[in-house]
């Protein structure tokens, strides 16, 4: 993504960015103009700007908060400065933690955005007003939400405490590798969280593997993910204190799009654990990595402001043209999937029909009845055994993704 802005060019010097009020935008010695006219290409892609370009952003707002002058800068800017805050909350929280990221996200959402609300109407017509639609799931992903019942289970979960490896819910929630840091955050915030390793069924072993894997770009070749989870299997007896009590079989570990690949040594140091997956027939790995007895296949996610605009492309029934859609890694495209026979007979029975779509990735996925399937930022719904994997039928046609009539 390129941080850059063309309008402003042919706005006079000095001339406010905006109608609006708080947008003089005339600069200040810690931030100058030129900079609060770039913040206007972010405006409508906070929800998706990446960790390294929040990184950079997270810059700019430490310099005014290092200079305590957060007021004189929603004085002078203040819609640009919501924007900023915006962007900036993912590397606050990977990088300093939830509790600083909690205090700017209610700086925000307490004493910035009430004061910018009125003015949303006006500042519209400069396109600086602010959807705040996708803000809405900010507070369960900092910890700010009450505690909820766990819908009633009776289960007891012990969540160990490893924050090296679960750094950035705020970050790593994306994706269809989300759930490694869902999971765990839902659990403690709910009553089925234990503390005590006595009254524990089951004890997690929580790690952001494939977000960590990804910011710190970890290389399968060097077996860099393996290092982590060797490590931590070696030093068991201090880092998960419990695993001695039933020899791992109560413990339970999260791997996600292939993660069985990534840590092939989970053979001679985790067999007997629980597994909870999002495939069932791991590429290049198969039934070896998935005990139906022991082990959980689930749902990849899929991200709010995704499932949100996906949805938006809904039409009724009478409006649709196409039976079904896929769109995804196959055998003609992928030799990890060479031997998965359904995508390959979707491919050699439906390609070229009409009514139907279906091919490789394309950038045009919230066009089509549904998203892409396959690791394509987590956009599947229910990828779960091979049979059903690129089948995913709705229980209704108000989901919309998958059926055009």
């Amino acid at each position: 993504m390129r941080f850059f802005s063309v309008w402003p060019i042919f706005l006079a010097a000095g001339e406010p960015l905006s109608d609006a009020p708080f947008m003089s935008c005339e600069g200040t010695d810690v931030i100058k103009r030129v900079t609060w006219e770039h913040v206007h290409i972010l405006v409508d892609k906070w929800p998706d700007i990446d960790l390294p370009h929040s990184r950079v952003i997270r810059k700019v707002l430490w310099a005014i908060t290092h200079n305590e002058m957060l007021e004189e800068h929603f004085q002078d800017c203040g819609f640009a400065l919501a924007t900023i805050i915006l962007v900036a909350l993912r590397a606050i929280d990977y990088d300093d933690g939830p509790e600083e990221a909690q205090k700017m996200f209610l700086y925000l959402t307490e004493q910035v955005l009430p004061r910018l609300e009125p003015h949303m109407a006006l500042a519209a017509r400069d396109d600086w007003a602010l959807d705040l639609t996708d803000l809405r799931i900010y507070p369960f992903l900092l910890g700010l939400t009450p505690q909820h019942n766990c819908y009633e289970s009776d289960l007891r979960i012990f969540v160990y405490d490893l924050p090296q490896l679960t750094r950035g819910v705020l970050h790593c929630h994306h994706g269809q590798w989300g759930l490694e840091a869902l999971i765990p955050h839902w659990l403690r915030r709910g009553s089925c969280r234990t503390e005590d390793p006595e009254e524990a069924d089951f004890f997690l072993v929580p790690w952001h593997t494939w977000c960590d894997r990804i910011v710190y770009k970890m290389n399968q070749t060097r077996r860099e993910v393996s290092a982590v989870y060797i490590d931590l299997m070696k030093r068991r007896h201090e880092v998960l204190p419990h695993w001695t009590k039933n020899d791992g079989h109560d413990h339970v570990f999260i791997f996600s799009d292939q993660g069985m690949n990534f840590f092939p040594e989970w053979r001679d140091y985790i067999p007997n654990s629980v597994f909870v997956v999002t495939e069932a027939l791991t590429p290049r790995c198969g039934p070896s990595c998935f005990n139906p007895w022991k082990d959980l296949v689930i749902p990849g996610h899929t991200d709010f402001f995704r499932a949100r605009r996906m949805a938006s492309f809904n039409l009724p029934s009478e409006q649709r043209s196409l039976l079904f859609n896929f769109h995804g890694r196959h055998p003609g495209l992928n030799d990890l999937y060479k031997k998965n026979f359904v995508r390959g007979n979707i491919m050699r029975v439906f390609d070229g029909l009409d009514g139907v779509s279906v091919g490789g990735f394309t950038d045009d996925y919230f066009e089509r009845p549904r998203s892409q399937d396959g690791s394509t930022g987590g956009r599947r719904v229910d990828r779960l055994f091979p049979g059903a994997a690129e089948t995913e039928l709705p229980k209704s046609s108000s989901n919309g993704h998958v059926f055009e009539k």
